[in-house]
């Protein structure tokens, strides 16, 4: 069993929480919440760090027809950037949380919204590779080869 679709769900809820968590901090005021804040955000990093390795392990496992393998590298280089958004994200909640100013609070949620939506698009190319264009799944690995080898 791959290790990747069991992985893969733990970010985007992680950091799709901490992105909501944020939003309560900014517009309330909120100090409580901050360090659950964080440690979901950072758990959410550490989780999508896995996917991306957990994935790369499943690459080399599925067979590539050009259509897959063109959404599997635009699917992998979202989840690279959004690894490094969110990593710089947490580095400015952690030097500037609570002393935040407010139209920087603002800006901070609004750049934690943009990279959740790049985090669930490329989500969205996962699910679509496999579920409209097979990709890993057993049944129609066969059908997949075969097509590779006619090109």
């Amino acid at each position: 069993m791959p290790f990747h679709p069991l992985i893969i769900h733990f970010p985007i809820v992680l950091l799709l929480l901490s992105a909501v968590m944020y939003a309560y901090i900014a517009f309330t005021n909120e100090t409580r919440y901050n360090s659950l804040t964080e440690i979901l955000h950072v758990a959410g990093i550490l989780f999508m760090a896995l996917a991306i390795f957990s994935g790369q392990q499943a690459e080399a496992q599925i067979a590539h027809t050009p259509e897959i393998h063109e959404m599997l590298e635009q699917h992998a280089r979202l989840a690279w950037i959004c690894v490094w958004v969110f990593g710089i994200l947490f580095l400015w909640s952690k030097l500037r949380l609570g002393r935040w100013k407010s139209p920087e609070k603002y800006l901070f949620v609004l750049v934690f919204v943009i990279a959740s939506g790049i985090l669930g698009y490329s989500a969205h190319l996962g699910g679509r590779m496999v579920y409209e264009k097979g990709a890993g799944v057993l049944p129609m690995k066969e059908k997949l080869m075969e097509e590779v080898r006619k090109q």
